[in-house]
C-alpha cells in the first residue's frame, strides 16, 4: 500500500477545489438544467417544435456534460462540482450566449486537454442545430 496516498489526496482536492474547470463543468450542468425549463415552459404557436428542439438539446446536453466532466477529471482529479440554481431564459439567446461562453473557453481548455476538443465541438454543433431549430421551425 502506498503511504502517499493520504497527501496525494489531499493535493488533489487542493487543486480541484474552486477550480476554473469544476465552475465550467459546474456551468454545463446548469446549462442543462436551464435548457430543460424552457423545454417544459414550451407554449404558443411553434410550441411543439420548440419543445421537441429543447428536449433534443437537453437530452444531448446533459450526456455531453457528463462526458466532458469525466473527461476533464481524468487529467485534474475530481473536481468540486456545485450546480447553481436555474431558472426560465428566453431559450434562443440564452443558448447563443453559452454557445459563445463554450467557444472562448475551448481554446484555454483543449490546449491542456486536446481530446476534450472534439466533446466540446461536438457541443457547440447541437447548440447551433437547436438555434437553427429554434428559429427556423418552431
Amino acid at each position: 500500500m502506498d503511504k502517499n496516498i493520504p497527501q496525494k489526496l489531499m493535493a488533489m482536492a487542493k487543486t480541484s477545489k474552486g477550480s476554473d474547470y469544476g465552475t465550467f463543468c459546474s456551468d454545463l450542468f446548469a446549462f442543462a438544467d436551464t435548457v430543460k425549463i424552457a423545454h417544459l415552459k414550451a407554449k404558443g404557436p411553434g410550441a411543439y417544435a420548440q419543445h421537441v428542439a429543447l428536449g433534443e438539446l437537453y437530452d444531448s446536453v446533459s450526456d455531453m456534460a457528463d462526458d466532458i466532466t469525466e473527461t476533464i477529471q481524468g487529467y485534474k482529479g475530481i473536481l468540486t462540482i456545485s450546480i447553481p440554481a436555474s431558472s426560465f431564459m428566453e431559450p434562443i439567446s440564452y443558448i447563443k450566449s453559452k454557445r459563445s461562453e463554450i467557444i472562448s473557453k475551448m481554446e484555454i481548455i483543449c490546449k491542456e486537454m486536446p481530446d476534450v476538443e472534439n466533446k466540446l465541438q461536438d457541443l457547440v454543433g447541437v447548440m447551433s442545430k437547436t438555434i437553427y431549430k429554434l428559429e427556423n421551425l418552431a
